[in-house]
């Protein structure tokens, strides 16, 4: 009786494992675990060059990535006449709800919110160009929160939101707190650290020594705090107004760049005291970075370094290869399957291994027009991608 019952049982424990290993969320910028990787597994990446365009829907102007979270997409437009979240059946690409939450935000390269929409727990936190940060419910749209936050910087704010346990911490960019955490439920302000103007990039989140930080890049130094406590346990300066591109962590050691003749750099942090400590491991001015956030697999970094798609080792900053195609013409990165994806700024999908030796595409296929400076998002089997206004969903099942 007992091995038929085990029998019976065990196709839907199969089917269970496949699924959950399939419908893995996206629920903010830069993926599950803040490396832009997806942990789904088994994607039909030989079929690139003919994949299938699922659907298509125009939501307005925005940059915002997207998040996926149980079967909803979420993302920026407008409506109204107003910066909006919209949210999205994301197999069918039908409009769930959109609810506008800031005045529009005009800008000549491009209208409209920068940030991507953080989804937990039945809410959605946002940001829009202008500094208002907003928590919507997530079923609905229906806005339950928001507070104003500090001056927006020339491009408009365009950091996402961290959730940390029962905290939502954003670069707020006031004198009174550079980074601010609120409670995610009622918006009650828990701690304020620092005082510096806001840039571009989200709070960070990492582990040392078994404890959790996060780093937050700000105008002119880069704050570390240990969000438990919201005690600052140390900054680096790191002084340029357009500190967008995303910190890289691996085992102590922290990548920075920034573009603007500032370069990037690997700091080893460290334990020092009842806060941190850091070293400079290596620096070079002209490696680049201006916004695109970039991938690391054994040991190589792999993303846009201005005008170029580059691979640079993390520990010693050698450059391994440069490829430049076009004016401005590369673009974002993620990785799945142990393989690379890059959409390039004008909307051509490439697969490649990849390898400190070369970059040497596997599959091309164009699958958006105009400009393209979205990240791309993996999740359930589909290939998220966006220009300033168009969302497009392509399938990417075995």
């Amino acid at each position: 009786m007992k091995k038929s019952v085990l029998n019976l049982m065990l196709p839907v424990l199969v089917l269970s494992l496949a699924l959950s290993a399939r419908a893995a969320d996206w629920p903010h910028f830069l993926g599950p675990d803040y490396d832009n990787k997806t942990r789904e597994t088994g994607w039909n990446l030989e079929a690139i060059g003919e994949i299938e365009k699922v659907w298509s829907c125009d939501v307005g102007s925005a940059y915002s990535s997207f998040s996926y979270v149980g079967g909803r997409l979420y993302t920026c437009g407008d409506a109204e006449g107003k910066q909006a979240v919209y949210c999205l059946d994301a197999l069918k690409g039908d409009v769930i709800w959109k609810q506008p939450f800031e005045d529009m935000y005009k800008d000549r390269r491009g209208d409209g919110a920068r940030a991507t929409p953080t989804v937990h727990d039945g809410k959605v936190y946002i940001i829009g160009a202008m500094g208002r940060f907003a928590c919507l419910d997530a079923s609905d749209g229906k806005e339950l929160w928001a507070h104003q936050l500090g001056r927006r910087p020339t491009w408009g704010h365009s950091g996402s939101v961290l959730i940390h346990g029962d905290l939502a911490i954003v670069p707020a960019g006031l004198r009174d707190g550079a980074i601010r955490a609120y409670a995610k439920n009622t918006g009650a302000l828990k701690w304020s650290v620092g005082s510096d103007r806001t840039s571009y990039a989200m709070p960070f989140p990492f582990v040392l020594g078994g404890r959790k930080y996060v780093a937050t890049r700000m105008a002119n130094r880069i704050y570390f705090v240990d969000p438990d406590e919201g005690r600052e346990v140390l900054t680096i300066p790191w002084k340029c107004g357009v500190n967008a591109t995303a910190p890289v962590y691996e085992d102590g050691l922290m990548f920075i760049s920034s573009a603007y003749k500032k370069g990037s750099a690997v700091y080893r942090i460290f334990a020092k005291g009842d806060g941190l400590g850091y070293e400079e491991v290596w620096s070079d001015k002209k490696l680049e970075c201006r916004f695109s956030p970039l991938v690391l697999h054994e040991g190589h970094l792999y993303g846009q370094i201005e005008n170029e798609l580059a691979c640079i080792e993390l520990k010693t900053g050698a450059v391994k290869w440069r490829r430049r195609k076009g004016h401005r013409n590369w673009g974002n990165v993620v990785m799945a399957d142990g393989h690379l994806l890059v959409l390039t700024s004008v909307g051509e999908l490439q697969l490649a291994k990849p390898s400190p030796y070369g970059y040497s595409p596997i599959k091309t296929q164009r699958v958006l027009r105009g400009r393209c400076w979205t990240a791309p998002v993996l999740a359930s089997g589909y290939l998220y991608v966006r220009n300033q206004t168009e969302v497009r969903c392509f399938d990417m099942r075995r």
